[in-house]
């Protein structure tokens, strides 16, 4: 059978499961001919082996049945990058790039060269956005300064944390099973005194309505503890804040920058419950780009 008529065939089986059946189809056989899809668009009449046609509709199968395609070829790209992904941890969605674009803009402009930076994740998930913003930094010729760690609850996404770490040939980056700020004891904590801190959060932070109305593919696949939280979705994020008020590592630092994404309809509620924890603290609301609210950038 050609290219051409298996990936025909295929969209035509997945015009019902997804916005994009062509592209879905194209990625999954690029997985197994290991080509880019350039490739594949150039060479539309060559002819697949049976092995390979057999291997490509067992993936169509999982497709069929909603799986998402990142979890179906084990990676996706995020910030230019390509990370190792199973469904112990969320897909890397595009909106979150911004996310380190942000906290790229805000060191560009507020990093002093004279300080220690110490840059914390929580919630690292594949350590996507960690991962990419040591990318990033390591450009600085200050990095000897910076000082990186990602926390999650999940044994199983800090292994593939790690992985993707020792994917991108990052050592300088400490990887800690904990909730939160839960692990700012001791050395961590002393680590603040006088010291920049930039903490970027992307928690679960769906509610029980929302997560209801997610696609199947999100609800049969993604996991559920890493997306849903109680209290209309702000559980997780108040108790940060908390901790940030108790812990008073904001008043340890000499500077002190975090940033979180949101779903968008939280935004006023989450202004009344922030300002309630945190009065004299300044808060930034941002849009992604589809244009809703999804960040938050707090600076003390």
């Amino acid at each position: 059978m050609k290219i051409k008529d298996l990936l025909n065939q295929a969209q035509k089986k997945l015009k019902k499961q997804s916005f994009s059946p062509r592209l879905d189809a194209e990625i999954l056989l690029n997985s197994i001919l290991n080509k880019k899809r350039s490739y594949l668009l150039a060479n539309l009449d060559q002819r697949i082996s049976l092995k390979q046609k057999n291997t490509f509709n067992k993936l169509l199968k999982r497709r069929i049945k909603n799986e998402p395609v990142a979890y179906i070829i084990g990676e996706k790209f995020f910030y230019g990058r390509k990370f190792k992904i199973n469904n112990k941890v969320l897909i890397p969605r595009p909106e979150t790039e911004t996310l380190v674009e942000k906290t790229l803009e805000y060191a560009h402009k507020n990093i002093y060269p004279s300080k220690k930076t110490l840059v914390f994740d929580l919630g690292t998930g594949s350590g996507c956005i960690l991962l990419s913003l040591i990318k990033e930094f390591s450009k600085n010729p200050n990095f000897s300064t910076f000082e990186f760690a990602g926390t999650d609850l999940s044994s199983q996404a800090l292994r593939i944390a790690q992985k993707n770490a020792t994917r991108l040939e990052i050592e300088q980056v400490n990887f800690i099973k904990a909730n939160l700020l839960d692990f700012m004891k001791n050395q961590y904590l002393k680590k603040t005194v006088n010291s920049q801190l930039i903490i970027t959060a992307n928690l679960p932070y769906l509610s029980k309505k929302i997560y209801k109305n997610c696609p199947k593919s999100v609800i049969n696949f993604e996991p559920k503890k890493a997306l849903l939280a109680e209290n209309k979705g702000l559980d997780l994020y108040t108790k940060l804040l908390e901790q940030v008020k108790t812990k008073k590592i904001a008043q340890n630092s000499f500077s002190f920058y975090l940033i979180i994404e949101i779903s968008p309809e939280q935004k006023i509620l989450i202004q009344e419950k922030f300002q309630e924890i945190l009065p004299k603290t300044e808060f930034r609301f941002s849009r992604d780009l589809a244009g809703k609210w999804r960040f938050i950038e707090i600076l003390i």
